[in-house]
């Protein structure tokens, strides 16, 4: 007993000290904002997807419960996605959401932290036998990273440890809570079918095993398939090598990991079928792997570990086999001919952090091995030297200036939920995480026919757009109110087409509220 609480005691501290690194930059970013004219946005990285995380909260606190984008004015069904991040704004009141919505985004970070290192350690428990290598897997799988430092070195470059959090563990602890989850509950559904008996509810594991799965779903749908193949592949795998195994415990074992999730997968394989909203989005919610050589450099000391300790040190690794089927099918996954390719690699550097480790363990010499173990976390160092430097710099759009804030504050007071705002892409990615209102872009994948209403909007912005085209425009999304920038050429063929007021101007931005009714 006293070691199972000895192990969840250190399991806890090393999660506070993942916390404590990675909200180093955050709590930089919001000492500098106490002493600057902008906002600190509350994200160091991915900062557009940043705000559209706020812009779902904000959804949950002024009361919806299915994911509708503010992101497009083009009409939606509602549908069930982002369902953490709309349940969190629930947590929040008014006033003053926005730094409610940043400090519950971050504790939901937290929280993330201490459940993936959790998960992360039983998960790897189930093939290392020592305390040692455990810790040490645990640490490669969290922080650790390939050889992608070197192309920032020689060839400066980003690397995958930068830009792509399925493909290593560090990017999700430092601002992609939702991943944690949908990693942790992935895991965790492979260890209840890997190790069957009792889950710690007392619940037959073949049963548990697909709820998890279904969880992970939740925060991750593509999970659910990913899942099951990964899953499906080592049973068949079972069945061929050992003839004693038959087909029927393929179906035995895992009906409830495919039964209790497969409502949920066909619900979202239907919805974006027949929803023309959702169809959109699938087009232009693109994730496509990096060239082959991008992910020798990332994975190809993990698979060097992985070939030196099968062929050369022989060592006889529990349930290695799904390890090294999972091995196998990850250059297969990452190119598949979907949109979202990268996030097939979700989980797989644990699986080479547990290769790295043996490899590691079998250097005498304890110097060489702690050289090893620094090597693989170059990159992290890089990427938080360079968060610290980011954050100092107080640059859009990690920091957000008071002018474009006093715009949606105007906003706020003269409009109504869900009126449509037409506004400069960058203001237009701001304004659904400050107030409740839409925009016709701002958001990549979210915001529906973006490269032709950015056209539109550009010709607007410039004073090119024909009355007839802003006519057509405005009428077709109702817009309400526009934002300017200060020096728009665009502002006198609008104000000599509309009937509009100005309500509102600073030193950057002119802000327009349209009379309804009379100009549309």
């Amino acid at each position: 007993m006293s070691e199972k609480i000895n192990e969840k005691k250190w399991l806890l501290i090393f999660s506070i000290f993942l916390i404590l690194i990675t909200s180093l930059p955050y709590f930089y970013g919001f000492e500098l904002a106490k002493t600057n004219d902008a906002q600190f946005s509350g994200f160091i990285f991915g900062v557009e997807d940043g705000n559209s995380y706020i812009a779902k909260m904000l959804l949950g606190q002024k009361g919806d419960w299915l994911f509708r984008t503010p992101y497009t004015a083009y009409e939606q069904k509602g549908f069930l996605a982002f369902l953490p991040y709309i349940l969190l704004g629930k947590l929040a009141s008014s006033p003053d959401n926005h730094i409610q919505f940043v400090i519950l985004f971050h504790l939901f970070r937290c929280l993330g932290i201490i459940f993936i290192v959790f998960e992360i350690y039983y998960f790897i428990k189930i093939f290392l036998p020592s305390t040692s290598m455990l810790r040490t897997a645990l640490l490669i799988s969290c922080v650790g990273g390939g050889l992608g430092w070197i192309s920032i070195i020689a060839y400066k470059s980003i690397p995958l440890e930068f830009y792509s959090p399925e493909s290593f563990g560090f990017l999700s602890l430092f601002g992609l809570p939702h991943l944690c989850f949908s990693r942790g509950l992935m895991i965790r559904s492979f260890r209840m079918i890997i190790s069957p008996g009792k889950d710690v509810f007392n619940i037959d594991r073949k049963i548990t095993s697909g709820i998890y799965l279904f969880l992970s779903g939740l925060f991750q749908p593509l999970n659910i398939p990913l899942g099951w193949l990964l899953i499906g592949s080592w049973k068949l795998y079972k069945f061929v090598s050992n003839k004693v195994y038959k087909i029927k415990y393929i179906f035995t074992e895992t009906f409830f990991y495919l039964i209790i999730p497969i409502p949920f997968f066909l619900y979202n394989a239907v919805m974006f079928l027949i929803d023309p909203y959702l169809r959109s989005w699938e087009t232009q919610n693109i994730i496509k792997s990096p060239p082959p050589l991008e992910y020798f450099l990332a994975y190809g000391f993990g698979y060097f570990c992985l070939l030196y300790s099968i062929f050369i040190l022989k060592g006889q690794l529990k349930y290695k086999t799904f390890l090294i089927i999972w091995s196998v099918l990850l250059p297969v996954l990452v190119y598949l001919p979907i949109n979202l390719q990268r996030r097939l690699a979700d989980g797989f550097w644990i699986v080479l952090s547990i290769f790295i480790t043996i490899v590691i363990y079998s250097i005498k010499k304890q110097f060489w091995r702690w050289v090893l173990i620094g090597s693989t976390c170059f990159s992290t160092i890089f990427l938080l030297i360079g968060s610290l430097t980011a954050a100092h710099n107080q640059q859009a759009p990690i920091f957000q200036k008071n002018v474009v804030i006093e715009i949606f504050n105007e906003i706020n007071k003269e409009g109504e939920i869900n009126d449509v705002v037409l506004a400069p892409y960058t203001i237009s990615n701001i304004l659904p995480a400050y107030i409740p209102m839409r925009v016709v872009t701002g958001h990549g994948p979210e915001s529906k026919n973006l490269k032709e209403l950015d056209s539109f909007i550009d010709l607007f912005s410039h004073g090119a757009a024909s009355n007839e085209q802003m006519q057509t425009f405005f009428q077709q999304f109702g817009i309400r109110f526009v934002i300017f920038e200060a020096s728009s050429p665009g502002i006198q063929n609008f104000e000599d087409y509309f009937l509009e007021e100005k309500i509102f101007e600073n030193s950057d931005y002119s802000l327009y509220q349209l009379i309804v009714n009379e100009d549309l």
